[in-house]
């Protein structure tokens, strides 16, 4: 995932959360022991987990990403000293049957 994904997901959890916390103080305010106050704090409970799986998540496929990425330039590098040794071989050949 790149940068501006995990912008675009952590905006939108910020406004759920700003909603939630918003409307559980609002409620708080004018109920104690009422439906709505627990509702409001299951909901905060629920973001909280999802919220938390979902950074879990994220991390380890930034991880994964990462170590792809790793690998990648690895090939690519090995690729290249592949690409030199035939070079060079086809040079020594080349040269061998020249002198032939």
């Amino acid at each position: 995932m790149d940068n501006n994904l995990h912008k675009i997901l952590f905006a939108n959890d910020l406004r759920e959360l700003t909603y939630i916390i918003n409307e559980f103080i609002e409620i708080a305010k004018l109920l104690e022991d009422s439906e709505e106050l627990l509702k409001l704090i299951t909901a905060l409970d629920r973001f909280y987990y999802a919220h938390e799986s979902r950074i879990t998540e994220v991390s380890e496929l930034l991880g994964k990403i990462q170590e792809a990425r790793e690998k990648h330039h690895k090939v690519l590098a090995e690729r290249n000293d592949y690409k030199k040794e035939v070079e060079r071989l086809t040079n020594i050949l080349q040269r061998y049957e020249d002198d032939l």
